[in-house]
């Protein structure tokens, strides 16, 4: 009698080992994300700089993750001035991240961009020529919460027109605001 108790028990005890994987567990989740930049909120409130208006090369992001693989694609424009600080910047790539905490999380990925004017930061003027190139970048994101988190992330972007190549680090001037739809 003692042996079919131990018996039963280990049999209870190991079901939840080989239990059959449910359908939910299988499926990734996706999740459409969207953004702005509110730098120049930001220095509204917290003055860092007398150039708010240089706050990096993006003002909108989209992002499209599944699990911890995410699409994204930015993109960040100032026509108004077009003689002095004229830009426009596109960026498409990928971003993986990992949880540090909580509410922390650090991003890393790589950006296919294309520029024309600067990357709307100081000492990074390409004139009104164009610019293919990629950027490595590196980020640390805040979760409010499910829904809400803020991020600013710093870039080195690497770029070629003809024979001369330019090399840019752009530190974490940017602070985006995304919203997550599930």
């Amino acid at each position: 009698m003692k042996n079919w108790i131990f018996i039963i028990i280990l049999l209870v005890i190991s079901l939840p080992v080989f239990s059959q994987e449910t359908e939910t567990d299988t499926i990734p989740k996706k999740v459409w994300e969207f953004g702005a930049n509110v730098s120049s909120l930001a220095y509204q409130v917290l003055p860092f700089s007398e150039q708010a208006t240089l706050i990096g090369p993006y003002t909108l992001g989209i992002k499209r993750s599944f699990n911890n693989f995410t699409l994204r694609y930015h993109i960040g424009a100032n026509l108004g001035d077009f003689l002095n600080q004229a830009y426009f910047n596109s960026g498409i790539g990928f971003e993986l991240g990992r949880k540090l905490h909580k509410n922390w999380s650090v991003t890393y990925g790589l950006d296919g961009i294309i520029s024309f004017g600067s990357l709307n930061y100081p000492g990074v003027d390409f004139g009104h020529s164009g610019r293919l190139g990629i950027s490595l970048f590196g980020g640390l994101r805040y979760n409010f919460n499910n829904s809400l988190y803020i991020t600013t992330e710093t870039s080195v972007f690497f770029s070629q027109i003809t024979t001369e190549a330019q090399i840019a680090v752009l530190p974490p001037i940017g602070i985006f605001l995304f919203y997550r739809i599930d």
